[in-house]
C-alpha cells in the first residue's frame, strides 16, 4: 500500500512540476517518433464502462487475431475482453464487452491469495492441447503459470522450474512472475519482476520451462523491475521495465529488444540487447505504471498501465510501433 501511495504522489507531483513537452495522453501527436518508437494513439480506459465490474489494475495483455480481441487480466483475477478501434493505423477508442473471473479447479472464482494475475499469453487453437484457443496466465503471491479457456475455466497448471516454485527464492511476494510469453523455439518463457535471491540483483534471468535460462543486464537503474515480455515475429523479445526508486526519484519506463539464443544461454554471458525507448517523467513524459504488452501485428504493440486501483491514476492503452 505504501508503494502505491508513493507511486501516485511521484506521478502527480512530477506532472504538476512543469509544463509537459511529452505525453501519453490521447492528445499525443500520432505518428511522432521518439528514439526507436513511433506512437499510433493512446486512449484512457474509464474505470466504469457498464459491464458490472470496474476496469482497474490491468497488468497483462494478449492479442487474439482470430477474434480481433485484446484480453487483459488484473490483480483481482478478472479477465477482460477489449475491442480496440483502429482507424488508418491510429488507436481511436476501446470498448469492453465483458469481464469474468478466472476460476479454480472447482469452477469457483479464485480465492484472494491466488488471484494476483500478472502476465498473459494467447494460445491459438492450432497450437493448444485442447484444439481450442486458450490463455496462459502467470501469477504473483502464489507463483505459477496456468492454462485457461477463453471463458476463464481452469485447464492445467504448467510445471515451472524448481527455482521459481518457492516463495523464499523471491525478493518479495509482489515481485514474482509478472510475465509470460510463448516463444516459437523455446516454448513458454517467464521471468520474475526482480531477480531471485540467489541471483545478482543487476541480472535479469529469463526462464524456459525446461530449465534453460538467459541472462540480461538490468536497465541502468537500481530499482528497475521487469513487468512484461513481448515477442517479435523473429523470436526476439521486447522487455518492458519499470523503475521506481522513491518519492524524490523519477518514474522511468524502459523498452528494450533482446535476442536470446544458444550463445547466451545459461551463464555464457549477456544476451544482445538494444535500447528502444526510455520514458522518464522528470523529462516531461506524462506516463503511468505501464505493466502489460501484446503484439498486434508486425512491429506494432499495445501497452497498458496498471492504475493500482487508485482513483487519481489512469489506465492508459497505448498503441506503438517499433522501428527497425
Amino acid at each position: 500500500m505504501i508503494k502505491y501511495i508513493l507511486l501516485f504522489l511521484l506521478i502527480n507531483l512530477n506532472a504538476c512540476a512543469a509544463t509537459l513537452p511529452h505525453s501519453f495522453s490521447p492528445k499525443y501527436a500520432n505518428g511522432e517518433q521518439f528514439m526507436k518508437v513511433r506512437f499510433h494513439g493512446t486512449v484512457i480506459i474509464p474505470r466504469e464502462m457498464g459491464i458490472g465490474k470496474p476496469i482497474t489494475g490491468l497488468s497483462g495483455l494478449a492479442w487474439d487475431q482470430e477474434r480481433n480481441l485484446l484480453y487483459a487480466v488484473n490483480d483481482k483475477g478478472i479477465l477482460y475482453f477489449l475491442k480496440p478501434t483502429i482507424e488508418k493505423g491510429i488507436l481511436k477508442d476501446v470498448s469492453i464487452s465483458k469481464a469474468i473471473p478466472l476460476l479454480d479447479k472447482k469452477k469457483k472464482p479464485l480465492r484472494w491469495e491466488y488471484i494476483d494475475a500478472e502476465g498473459l499469453a494467447f494460445i491459438p487453437a492450432k497450437e493448444s492441447k485442447s484444439g481450442e484457443s486458450e490463455l496462459l496466465v502467470s501469477f504473483e503471491q502464489m507463483p505459477r503459470i496456468v492454462r485457461y479457456s477463453l471463458e476463464g475455466k481452469y485447464l492445467e497448471e504448467i510445471a515451472i522450474p524448481e527455482d521459481l516454485k518457492f516463495h523464499e527464492n523471491y525478493r518479495h511476494n509482489n515481485r514474482m512472475l509478472e510475465s509470460v510469453v510463448i516463444h516459437p523455439k523455446f516454448g513458454i518463457l517467464t521471468a520474475p519482476e526482480r531477480p531471485l535471491e540467489m541471483t545478482d540483483i543487476n541480472i535479469l534471468k529469463i526462464y524456459a520451462m525446461d530449465g534453460r535460462t538467459w541472462q540480461v543486464s538490468h536497465y541502468n537503474t537500481a530499482k528497475s523491475g521487469l513487468t512484461e515480455i513481448g515477442l517479435f515475429e523473429d523470436g526476439s523479445l521486447l522487455l518492458l521495465e519499470r523503475a521506481f526508486t522513491g518519492l524524490t526519484e523519477p518514474l522511468i519506463i524502459s523498452l528494450r529488444r533482446v535476442w536470446i539464443d544458444e550463445n547466451c544461454e545459461g551463464n555464457k554471458g549477456f544476451c544482445k540487447t538494444e535500447q528502444l525507448a526510455v520514458f522518464d517523467n522528470s523529462q516531461g513524459w506524462d506516463i503511468d505504471n505501464f505493466e502489460g504488452l501484446a503484439r498486434h501485428h508486425g512491429n506494432f504493440f499495445f501497452m497498458v498501465s496498471d492504475d493500482n486501483n487508485n482513483f487519481f491514476q489512469k489506465t492508459l492503452l497505448t498503441y506503438f510501433e517499433v522501428l527497425d
